[in-house]
């Protein structure tokens, strides 16, 4: 009985993950092209353009729904403001699709690790749509920052950063770093967190597989650094929501167990 339960779990898996390559190869060809025709055009037509939130939208949304997963939003109406810069804590390839979801069209851009950027024609979609940070070199890293606040003092949309600066599969989000609350400091932009968990265990990095695992999303009130607060301490503040956040779910959990 129980290697029949291991045969059908691993049956499951492979039937999900196989047919979710498949809808989301089906749907990234369907939406790559209108994507890489905005990128191709001048700023002033790129940034923000309908078309590409469109797609974008459709593109993130469809790779939820491929997952076939069950999903619970908690907070999703702390989205609706103008503008923010929206942190999440980072996990999975996963994490994307679904704050990408979250934002539906709603204007946004993505603050995107340089590496990413050498990747075939990719690269070229996030060289153009998004801000590329190089850590390891000051100069970029300042022009990266520039471009940023550029971007949240015209109150383009949303500015979305994955804090940790990688993928933890911890379960327990590592320090973050404080680009972030430095932003905040020096824009007045609200912060939103957004806690996604469980997708560390549905679709770790390197992992083929896709498991069957409830994935809850909680979107928090957005908050913003006090006068009396540094840019340290009020990274400090919103990394401490996470923590508070996950020992309740840890709490429910067992509750429920």
């Amino acid at each position: 009985m129980k290697n029949r339960r291991s045969s059908l779990k691993y049956f499951d898996m492979m039937v999900r993950s196989l047919l979710a390559y498949f809808l989301v190869g089906l749907l990234g060809a369907v939406c790559a092209f209108p994507c890489l025709v905005v990128a191709a055009l001048p700023e002033r037509l790129r940034l923000n353009n309908r078309v590409y939130l469109w797609f974008a939208g459709l593109f993130y949304r469809g790779v939820v729904f491929a997952t076939m997963l069950r999903v619970t939003v908690v907070g999703r109406q702390h989205l609706e403001q103008e503008c923010a810069i929206v942190v999440a804590n980072h996990q999975s390839a996963l994490d994307i699709p679904f704050v990408g979801a979250l934002l539906g069209t709603h204007p946004h851009v993505w603050l995107v690790l340089e590496h990413y950027a050498r990747v075939p024609i990719f690269g070229f979609l996030i060289r153009r749509m998004a801000i590329v940070v190089d850590q390891s070199n000051v100069a970029s890293r300042s022009h990266s920052m520039l471009k940023t606040l550029r971007y949240a003092n015209n109150c383009q949309g949303h500015i979305i950063i994955f804090p940790e600066g990688g993928r933890y599969l911890e379960g327990r989000p590592q320090r973050f770093m404080n680009g972030f609350a430095l932003l905040a400091h020096k824009t007045g932009l609200p912060v939103i967190p957004v806690y996604l968990k469980n997708l560390n265990d549905v679709y770790p990095p390197y992992s083929f597989f896709i498991r069957a695992k409830p994935i809850k999303v909680i979107v928090g009130e957005p908050v913003t650094p006090s006068d009396e607060e540094t840019a340290a301490q009020f990274g400090q503040r919103v990394y401490d929501w996470y923590l508070t956040h996950i020992e309740q779910e840890k709490s429910h959990d067992a509750v429920i167990d």
